[in-house]
């Protein structure tokens, strides 16, 4: 799922890669504007909204920086680029990736209604959670045994039934 910021629909849209189709995620209270940027780094995004004199005076925005959840949506505003940032605002933003200290999970299928959710041992601590959807959805603990195969942790999920989407949380 690719993330996008709307000035038309003044919303955050979910966008497919494979066919270019959207669907809003969540409309916005802030005025996006004519000139606005987004970045996201993990489950959090930023936007910024475009300066108060949009382009060449046409779609002024609020000229903020919002923080927001990129599956619920729900934004939190930051603060003003003024008096620094005028007249167009920022036009887009770049978030530096953190340093590789995050695990990556593999999921393989282990039989015709289960897989095996894996990462790397030197990621302990970390509790395996998923959600039935990409929006809003809640993020429930998986309960099943974490068992050591291979130098990996991996937890035997069923796959039978509603999608899931897994992700590692670190109290």
């Amino acid at each position: 799922m690719l993330v996008g910021l709307d000035r038309v629909s003044n919303a955050l849209l979910a966008i497919n890669p494979q066919t270019a189709a959207s669907s809003t995620i969540v409309v916005l209270s802030p005025i996006v504007g004519a000139v606005g940027g987004l970045t996201a780094a993990g489950d959090s995004g930023y936007f910024s909204t475009a300066g108060p004199t949009g382009i060449s005076g046409y779609f002024p925005g609020s000229n903020e920086l919002y923080s927001f959840n990129l599956f619920s949506g729900a934004s939190a505003r930051i603060g003003t680029f003024a008096p620094t940032i005028q007249a167009t605002g920022i036009s887009g933003i770049a978030l530096l990736p953190p340093p590789v200290s995050q695990p990556k999970l593999s999921i393989a299928l282990t039989g015709s209604a289960s897989v095996q959710v894996a990462w790397a041992t030197n990621f302990s601590g970390f509790t395996l959670k998923y959600a039935t959807g990409p929006h809003g959805a809640a993020w429930n603990t998986v309960t099943n045994s974490v068992v050591i195969k291979n130098g990996a942790f991996t937890v035997q999920c069923s796959c039978t039934g509603t999608q899931r989407i897994y992700r590692l949380q670190k109290p």
